[in-house]
């Protein structure tokens, strides 16, 4: 009972500091300063798989989108070690699990060509290619998105990228994925071509 009752605890905290980071970067900061990183990149090693849903998506909301302070906040975030546990959710067999995996690593490679690598070079890629044939339609779109955001880059830093993930067999299913009848997987495919 105990044991059950924490797990309970550290879901509901890595919720409660999803939310409290979406979109607001003054709380993203002051949450990244108190110290959460740390304990979220445990979780997702250490929790069960509504806990890990709950502390990527905490991750993801931390590392913002086109805040201020993005950049350092992506990398607190990377250099406490949340990158190679993240790709290793992409083998999760809970879809939740899958898709804020995706999405909190498609938010640390937002603009930031050094996560990019770092990414890629953790084995993402040819996962993120295997779920854009996921059954669950949230899971195609957040690898899409992911794999958009690994391919684009302002420096030459990791044109590989583009190279890899056309080499693991991208391209085909991001196009059958133009045609997907869910919202949000037929408008992350196009993008992420663009930026092949």
């Amino acid at each position: 009972v105990q044991a059950e009752a924490e797990v309970l605890t550290q879901r509901a905290a890595a919720a409660a500091l999803r939310n409290l980071a979406a979109g607001h970067s003054r709380n993203q900061a002051v949450i990244a300063q108190a110290g959460a990183v740390a304990p979220l990149v445990r979780l997702l090693k250490d929790g069960d798989a509504g806990t890990q849903t709950e502390a990527a998506a905490a991750l993801g909301n931390l590392a913002g989108e086109a805040s201020r302070g993005q950049y350092e906040k992506q990398v607190t975030i990377a250099r406490a070690g949340a990158i190679a546990p993240l790709v290793r959710l992409l083998h999760s067999d809970d879809g939740p699990v899958r898709r804020a995996a995706a999405g909190a690593l498609r938010m640390l490679a937002t603009d930031n060509a050094d996560n990019q690598v770092a990414i890629a070079q953790a084995g993402a890629i040819p996962l993120l290619v295997r779920l854009l044939g996921d059954e669950e339609p949230g899971v195609r779109g957040a690898a899409a998105a992911a794999l958009g955001n690994l391919a684009f880059y302002h420096t030459e830093t990791n044109e590989g990228n583009q190279v890899a993930i056309a080499e693991a067999g991208a391209v085909a299913p991001l196009v059958l994925l133009l045609l997907d009848p869910a919202a949000g997987v037929c408008e992350a495919a196009p993008g992420t071509l663009r930026n092949l």
